[in-house]
């Protein structure tokens, strides 16, 4: 039991460091000097607040106003990462077969309960519940839409929300006896071990 989930969480880890690699990259590449500057002044304040006795609501209204400031700087970097990321989890496996690189390494692939051929839909469903994804594409509309306050409320609750979503899978592809997480259960998909055949 602990072993296929293993599998899972290997195969999860090393797709992360590909694409933390890539999105590093990007990052790199498409950074401005403005952005640069913004992230300085945000480390700065950061700094500040843990040596002095700043006014945790001018704090919190400066760290909302800057997280929005460099959205909007980095909005080009975000929408190619978001792009990189659907690639990734949702037109390579829809490619190959319900393989990443990590579910290939680890001879686990995503299946359909009925055998038929996965679908766009399934996987960007599952990228959702794993992968961030609507959280980001949410943040990409409200970046414009809403002031600093708002934003970074809303985007923080976001987070916390997707937080809670990838530790309820986990819990539950470690303790059901089908090893089927959420994103498993609302696409009605599960991973099998190509090796042996069974659901991991």
């Amino acid at each position: 039991m602990n072993a296929n989930f293993l599998k899972r969480a290997g195969a999860f880890l090393i797709d992360t460091f590909i694409i933390g690699a890539v999105l590093a990259l990007v990052s790199i590449i498409f950074t401005t000097q403005n952005a640069y500057k913004l992230s300085d002044e945000f480390l700065k304040l950061n700094e500040q607040i843990m040596v002095s006795d700043s006014d945790i609501g001018v704090y919190y209204n400066r760290v909302s106003d800057l997280t929005l400031l460099l959205d909007k700087e980095n909005f080009m970097i975000n929408v190619i990462n978001c792009a990189i990321i659907i690639l990734y989890f949702v037109v390579l496996p829809l490619y190959q077969k319900g393989q990443t690189l990590g579910k290939k390494i680890f001879k686990i692939r995503i299946v359909r309960e009925d055998n038929e051929d996965l679908s766009a839909n399934e996987l960007i469903i599952r990228s959702v519940i794993i992968n961030g994804l609507l959280n980001t594409l949410l943040s990409f509309c409200l970046v414009f839409l809403l002031s600093g306050f708002e934003y970074f409320t809303i985007v923080s609750i976001l987070g916390l929300i997707q937080l809670i979503l990838i530790i309820v899978s986990i819990c539950m592809m470690i303790f059901r006896k089908d090893k089927k997480g959420l994103q498993d259960i609302i696409t009605k998909t599960h991973v099998i071990d190509e090796s042996s055949e069974v659901r991991v």
